[in-house]
C-alpha cells in the first residue's frame, strides 16, 4: 500500500488552472463587483516584498469580502459543470487502479479547498490538501492564504499527511507536471510527470522516472 500524492492543475486537469477558470466563472456569474478587483490588483504592490515572484500564486484577493460559504456553493457548481470536463481521462483511470490495488489517493495542489474538496469528492479521492485563504466573520479577506502547497512548501505539507496516517514519505508515490513539483517528486519513492513542463521533462528523463505525455 502506498501513499498517492497527486497535484491539480496540469496533472490532474488538462489546460488553464482550475483557478483561473473559477475566477472567470465568477465574472460571468457576476460575483466579483469592483470592491473584490481593486482588491486583487492591489495585493501584487502590496506583498511584492514578501513573496517575490510567487506574488501572483499568493493573491486570493478577488475573493475579498465575499461570503466563504456563497463561494463554497459556486466552487461546488463549477466543478460539477465545468472542471470535470477537464479531467484527465488516462491519469483517472491511474488512479482508479491505485484505488483498486490498495493505495491511499490525495489531493495535493496550490488550488483552493474550495475548488479542491468537491473535486476529490468526485473522484473519490478521500484526503485533500489545498490552499486555505484567510477569512473572517465568514467572509474572505484580502489578505495572503493560510495555507498554500506550492514548490518546497508541499513537502511539509505531505509530511504532516504522512504523519497522520502513518505512511513514510519516502514510500510515497507523486504524480506532478511542473519543475516546481521537483523538492516533493526528488523525496518519494517513485515519481510520475504528467504532461510535464520542459524543465520537469528534462528532469524526469535524467533520473528515469516515467513520464505520461500530454
Amino acid at each position: 500500500m502506498a501513499l498517492v500524492l497527486v497535484d491539480v492543475d496540469g496533472t490532474l486537469i488538462e489546460g488553464l488552472h482550475s483557478e483561473r477558470l473559477f475566477f472567470r466563472y465568477l465574472l460571468v456569474q457576476r460575483v466579483l463587483g469592483l470592491r473584490q478587483l481593486i482588491a486583487f490588483g492591489a495585493f501584487p504592490p502590496r506583498y511584492m516584498i514578501h513573496f517575490g515572484r510567487q506574488v501572483f500564486k499568493k493573491n486570493k484577493a478577488y475573493l475579498h469580502g465575499l461570503s466563504v460559504t456563497a463561494i463554497e456553493k459556486a466552487a461546488a457548481e463549477f466543478v460539477d459543470t465545468l472542471l470535470l470536463q477537464r479531467v484527465s481521462a488516462s491519469l483517472r483511470q491511474r488512479l482508479e487502479y491505485h484505488a483498486q490495488i490498495g493505495d491511499i489517493l490525495a489531493l495535493l495542489t496550490g488550488t483552493p479547498e474550495f475548488i479542491a474538496r468537491p473535486l476529490a469528492a468526485h473522484l473519490a479521492i478521500p484526503h485533500v490538501i489545498a490552499t486555505v485563504c484567510e477569512q473572517r466573520d465568514g467572509c474572505f479577506t484580502a489578505r495572503p492564504p493560510y495555507q498554500h502547497p506550492f514548490g518546497a512548501a508541499k513537502i511539509a505539507a505531505a509530511e504532516e499527511l504522512c504523519h497522520r496516517l502513518a505512511v513514510p514519505l519516502s514510500a510515497c508515490i507523486a504524480y506532478a507536471d511542473s519543475i516546481h513539483d521537483l523538492p516533493l517528486m526528488e523525496r518519494v519513492r517513485r515519481a510520475v510527470a504528467v504532461a510535464p513542463d520542459s524543465a520537469l521533462r528534462a528532469q524526469a528523463s535524467r533520473q528515469g522516472w516515467e513520464i505520461i505525455p500530454a
